[in-house]
């Protein structure tokens, strides 16, 4: 990388990083041997104005990634830079539907970009505990919940969760928990793993607040588990009924049960005797 961008970068002057833009702008695609480019290093250090400037330069930077499969979104979500994540998200959220809607591909986001680990910036916010940023990153780019790390894709739901306790109380732009976007990324070909990590979540809510929260449509994630027709995620949580609320109604007047005999949702019959079984 060259001298004056690396000290820059380390820096934070965004007026020499301005001249050297001006000078050449292919200048701003050099990399240490490490692969890190200047967005890395700035990210890093924690310079906000650098970052912005950065992006606004040259938008390739937010997709670039260093040796280890890290973008600079990557560094600043591990190192809890707040006000460093706001902007960048939004610009690559900008950046790869751009590119995506020209593709007609609208899901393959930068924010989505995977590590060596398998993680994306909500795995490492998560992973050191930056509840803020994480917040901030399921607002801006829900898609991320369904993104499996390694932090899950060996089927450790337990030592995921475990690093990971925060992502149980996160709330995302639609008003869902964590349990409710697990519920709602069910996936027929994942059945096994979605209820491996339902019943985790499960089992680490403390309070039954979370279990029969609605989101802003007034669905718990009973009513999800029904509009899913995921009987096996309905009758892992009609199990602890005594914690469910069945009669819960959602915005439209429904409640689950009304739900499952719509016959829009169809739920296979001993699962709808479950509803009526006796409260444990």
């Amino acid at each position: 990388m060259d001298l004056r961008l690396y000290k820059t970068a380390t820096s934070g002057n965004v007026d020499l990083f301005k001249k050297l833009a001006g000078e050449n702008l292919n200048l701003l695609l050099n990399e240490t041997p490490l692969e890190n480019t200047v967005l890395h290093l700035a990210a890093k250090v924690g310079h906000e104005d650098l970052v912005k400037e950065g992006c606004e330069k040259c938008e390739s930077l937010l997709a670039k990634t260093n040796s280890k499969g890290d973008t600079a979104l990557h560094i600043a979500a591990r190192s809890g830079h707040l006000s460093i994540v706001n902007f960048p998200v939004e610009k690559s959220i900008s950046v790869s539907t751009s590119i995506d809607v020209e593709r007609g591909n609208q899901t393959n986001i930068i924010p989505g970009i995977q590590n060596q680990g398998n993680n994306t910036v909500l795995h490492e916010a998560l992973r050191y505990h930056h509840s803020k940023v994480a917040k901030v990153l399921m607002e801006k780019c829900p898609i991320l919940w369904g993104v499996v790390n390694e932090a899950a894709g060996n089927g450790n739901t337990r030592t995921t969760l475990e690093i990971y306790p925060d992502v149980v109380d996160l709330i995302d732009n639609k008003g869902q928990n964590a349990i409710q976007v697990c519920i709602g990324n069910y996936k027929k070909d994942m059945q096994g793993y979605n209820q491996d990590v339902l019943n985790c979540f499960m089992s680490m809510v403390w309070h039954d607040d979370l279990l029969n929260q609605p989101d802003i449509d007034g669905n718990t994630p009973l009513h999800l588990a029904v509009v899913n027709r995921s009987p096996g995620m309905v009758s892992s949580m009609l199990k602890n009924r005594g914690r469910i609320d069945t009669v819960a109604m959602n915005k439209d007047n429904f409640t689950p049960l009304d739900l499952a005999l719509s016959g829009i949702n169809p739920i296979p019959e001993e699962v709808l005797f479950s509803f009526h079984a006796p409260k444990v």
